[in-house]
């Protein structure tokens, strides 16, 4: 798992501004692939297609933006964060631990 608060200094978006994930916090879909970027900066392409049991073009596609992969977007985020996110608007809300 990532660290919230280093995630809040890590670049990652066409700004460069960092996407601070806060619980109730809404993104839109747009800003998806730049979210999945951030947390991937600490991860391979290999080791989130393992994780996902997607392969590892399609992860890359997602990382692109492409529109048709917003949902292994949202699944990379989960994966890798405390986070899960709920769409269409994607709020993020923070996991319950087991």
């Amino acid at each position: 798992m990532i660290d919230e608060e280093a995630l809040d200094s890590m670049p990652g978006t066409a700004t460069g501004k960092a996407i601070a994930m806060r619980h109730g916090q809404y993104i839109d879909a747009d800003e998806l692939p730049a979210l999945a970027r951030q947390v991937m900066e600490k991860h391979t392409q290999v080791e989130a297609a393992e994780a996902l049991g997607v392969s590892q073009p399609q992860i890359s596609a997602a990382l692109r933006g492409e529109s048709r992969y917003l949902d292994t977007c949202r699944r990379i985020v989960e994966a890798f964060t405390d986070y899960r996110l709920e769409g269409p608007k994607y709020q993020f809300q923070r996991k319950d631990k087991v």
